[in-house]
């Protein structure tokens, strides 16, 4: 009997124990710290299996770009094109150690310029990433072939002439996603600080905020900077800022509007003026149209797209946008506490491009029965451009395919080859050029 009781003792103890850790990774995700000084060092303990299975399936320990994923044996490519069109793409050189950055045409493959990018052009400072595990976003192809791109994930942004040397770089804040030109060449980027609040319980919080910033094309200094809660602030839109979660007690959302786009409006228009520009907001599924001259917001659109990326101008009065068509509500646990589950209603199986016509507030999409048909489906990046004849190019990020096609067809369809034949690289904000005039 006084063995039962033992066992019985130690039983109750472990199970307390276990409540007890259970308990203390609820309150921690939450934001509290009534565990004072053991709060990070139980965060880290139970975070280490995530972290463990993170660092074994990365691309930094079998010493691959960021952006390498496996091929898609069922996949089919397809080039049907009759025309012109280039691109910019970067892949790393391993014999020696540096990034090539290649000009080339969709149509052939043929390779028109190249630039190469080594590690005097990188700053190692306050970047929790090495230069051969990165990979270079966004290249923008300048006049006089130079140059311009961000290296992902750190803080590096960097302008190369046609010989690949150094016109200038800055790193001293985090930068990503889209860089555009305005109409004096200046470099529209995001950039990201974190701000901190005070909640009603007298903690500090913080959350990313993201910046609006502005360079100087010849110089790379920063000549405009606006955050964009003081955006909204200043324009009595505070609810933006603190009146969206999905949860109002877990303090575990630290992203509130991820701008993943900067588009300036390079003429006049009924709309907007020169000088004005469009922001994608996807975690508030939000497209703002914003004059920085006078620090207002001229028009909020918000309508049937969800997580979108990728604003570009297509008339006086249009606008279109990529439609991840991707949420991050939801439970994968039934909740039995409510019954049972109504009958399944929505899903969520491709993107699609949209056209906000902004004379009458409509959509329209003439494209989406071919993002059905290929499955395309990015929830995170993706990226369009429509060409002058019309057709449309798409980039699916996560699937790592490129894709042109019109309202009758697609004419082109492709994985980015690497050095290993059973991996590819994932397209890194691939900008399409027509007439590059060299």
């Amino acid at each position: 009997m006084k063995k039962i009781l033992t066992y019985l003792n130690i039983f109750v103890v472990l199970i307390s124990l276990l409540c007890l850790y259970s308990f203390s990774i609820i309150h921690i995700e939450r934001g509290g710290t009534r565990f004072g000084s053991l709060t990070e060092p139980i965060k880290s303990f139970y975070e280490f299996p995530k972290l463990a299975y993170a660092v074994l399936r990365s691309n930094e320990l079998w010493g691959n770009p960021l952006d390498f994923k496996p091929r898609d044996p069922n996949f089919i490519s397809k080039n049907e094109l009759t025309y012109d069109v280039f691109s910019l793409h970067g892949s790393f050189d391993n014999k020696n150690s540096l990034w090539e950055i290649r000009l080339f045409n969709l149509k052939d493959d043929s390779v028109h310029y190249e630039w190469q990018v080594g590690q005097e052009h990188f700053d190692y400072e306050g970047n929790p990433i090495e230069f051969f595990n990165t990979d270079l976003k966004n290249i923008v192809l300048l006049p006089n072939r130079s140059i311009v791109f961000r290296f992902n994930k750190t803080n590096n942004v960097v302008r190369l002439d046609r010989d690949s040397k150094l016109v200038w770089r800055v790193y001293d804040r985090f930068h990503h996603h889209s860089i555009n030109q305005d109409h004096n060449n200046n470099l529209w980027i995001g950039s990201r600080t974190q701000r901190p609040f005070k909640s009603a319980d007298g903690r500090t919080y913080y959350y990313r905020e993201d910046q609006l910033s502005l360079y100087d094309f010849s110089t790379g200094e920063r000549i405009f900077n606006k955050s964009l809660s003081e955006m909204f602030q200043e324009n009595g839109m505070d609810h933006i800022i603190y009146g969206h979660s999905n949860h109002i007690n877990s303090y575990d959302q630290p992203d509130p509007f991820h701008l993943n786009d900067i588009q300036p409006l390079l003429t006049d228009g009924e709309f907007w003026k020169k000088g004005d520009i469009f922001l994608s907001l996807r975690h508030r599924s939000m497209i703002l149209l914003y004059r920085p001259a006078t620090n207002k917001i001229l028009r909020v659109v918000q309508g049937p797209f969800i997580n979108q990326h990728d604003v570009d101008i297509l008339s006086d009065n249009k606008i279109s946008l990529f439609n991840n068509n991707a949420t991050g509500i939801g439970s994968k646990r039934q909740m039995s506490e409510y019954g049972t589950p109504d009958k399944l209603q929505d899903s969520f199986n491709s993107s699609d491009v949209l056209i906000y016509d902004l004379m009458d507030s409509t959509y329209s999409n003439s494209f989406k029965k071919f993002f059905d048909l290929e499955k395309i489906y990015t929830r995170t990046n993706g990226l369009h451009q429509f060409l002058s004849n019309g057709d449309l190019f798409v980039e699916s990020f996560e699937e790592g395919k490129i894709f042109i096609l019109n309202e009758n067809e697609i004419v082109f369809k492709k994985q980015l080859d690497t050095s290993q034949e059973d991996m590819i690289y994932l397209p890194h904000w691939m900008q399409l050029y027509e007439d590059i005039n060299f």
